[in-house]
Parts: structure tokens; C-alpha cells; sequence
């Protein structure tokens, strides 16, 4: 069941390497990078981050649930968890062992709000999520998205 607008662009969060995620009462959308720190001879390090980018939530209380049932996961060394809504809290971390299994860091981001430069990158993909919508719904309905008409080319 679609009920949000969020679910209405899966284009968008493939261009980024997303797939729908959901766990429980929780629904957005989640990656996995692959980061290598390289050297003269190869790979030094290697290891994984999962960024996940959440619509479906009950805010502050899924942030809490979120750090308090997280656990480490085989060579990932960070989960990220971007709750989106109109609550906006401080960034809040755990760790795993002090860090040698891993993190788990958990942002409530209202959209265009300040964010934490930790997560510079996936607050950007959504603060750019309102300009995508509003260029692909002047594609589809033949304006350039302010409602003015298209010259048929294209949206510019």
C-alpha cells in the first residue's frame, strides 16, 4: 500500500542505488556501499556502510527503538538511518564494542532543515527529492512543473 509520494519514485532512488526497505513499521528505502581504503599495494581496508533513508516511522520512538535493538552486522562498519518527517532531533550514535564491530547513527531530518554533516550525502538526495517530483510531473503532464506549458522538447 502506497501512502506516501515518497514510494511514487522508484526511478529516483535507483539513480541511486536504493531498494525498498521496510522492517516492521518502518518503510523508506536502503543501499550498501562498499568502501575501500586503498595503498600502494592494494586494498588496506574494506569494509561496508548501509545507509537507509525512512518515510514510514513514528519518529523520536523509532530513532530510540532503532539504537537500542541495532546490532553488529559481518563487515559493516556503519548503519545509517535517516528518519524523514517533521521532527527534528541531534544526531545519536552507538556503538559496538567501542567501535570495533561497528556504529549505528540515527538522524530525524525535517526536509530542507539542518542536518548533520555526517550525513551531508543523504540529506542532500532528499532536500533534492522535491525538485525531482516537481520536474517529473511537468513531464508528464506537459508543463515545465510551475504550470506554465511546455514547448514539447523537453522541461527546461
Amino acid at each position: 500500500m502506497k501512502i506516501s509520494p515518497w514510494d511514487d519514485v522508484p526511478e529516483y532512488w535507483a539513480h541511486w542505488g536504493f531498494e525498498p526497505w521496510s522492517h516492521g513499521h518502518l518503510r523508506g528505502v536502503r543501499r550498501k556501499v562498499i568502501m575501500r581504503k586503498g595503498g600502494l599495494l592494494g586494498d588496506v581496508a574494506r569494509y561496508a556502510v548501509w545507509d537507509h533513508i525512512l518515510w514510514g516511522h513514528r519518529g523520536r520512538e523509532s530513532a530510540e527503538e532503532i539504537l537500542r535493538e541495532a546490532s553488529p552486522l559481518p563487515e559493516v562498519m556503519t548503519q545509517r538511518y535517516v528518519l524523514v518527517g517533521d521532527e527534528e532531533d541531534p544526531f545519536r550514535l552507538r556503538s559496538f564494542w567501542w567501535g570495533f564491530r561497528g556504529f549505528v547513527e540515527v538522524l530525524c531530518y525535517r526536509p530542507r532543515g539542518r542536518g548533520h554533516r555526517k550525513f551531508a550525502d543523504l540529506t542532500g538526495l532528499v532536500d533534492a527529492l522535491e525538485g525531482y517530483v516537481i520536474r517529473r510531473k511537468g513531464e508528464v503532464t506537459g508543463t515545465k512543473g510551475d504550470g506554465t506549458e511546455s514547448d514539447g522538447v523537453g522541461v527546461s
